[in-house]
C-alpha cells in the first residue's frame, strides 16, 4: 500500500504544480525529453494510468517522438 500512496501523493504534487505553473512552462515540462522520452512516454510505458490521464488532461502531446521516433502511442 504504501507504493499506492507515494503514487497518489506525487500525481497531487504534480496536478498542484501544473495548475499553479504558466502554461509555457508546464508545457515545456511535459514535453521535454529526459534521456529520450517524455513523461507521456514513461508513464504509458510503465502502465500509470493515472498518471496519462493527468497528463493528457494537461496537455502533454501524444504525438511527440521520442529519440527512437516512437510516440507514446507506440508504447500502448
Amino acid at each position: 500500500w504504501s507504493g499506492v500512496l507515494q503514487l497518489m501523493l506525487r500525481i497531487r504534487r504534480f496536478r498542484s504544480f501544473l495548475s499553479s505553473s504558466s502554461s509555457s512552462s508546464s508545457f515545456f515540462v511535459l514535453n521535454s525529453l529526459e534521456k529520450g522520452r517524455g513523461a507521456l512516454h514513461k508513464a504509458v510505458k510503465g502502465r500509470y494510468g493515472s498518471v496519462v490521464e493527468v497528463l493528457l488532461g494537461s496537455k502533454a502531446s501524444p504525438n511527440m517522438e521520442d529519440r527512437k521516433g516512437l510516440t507514446p502511442l507506440d508504447y500502448v
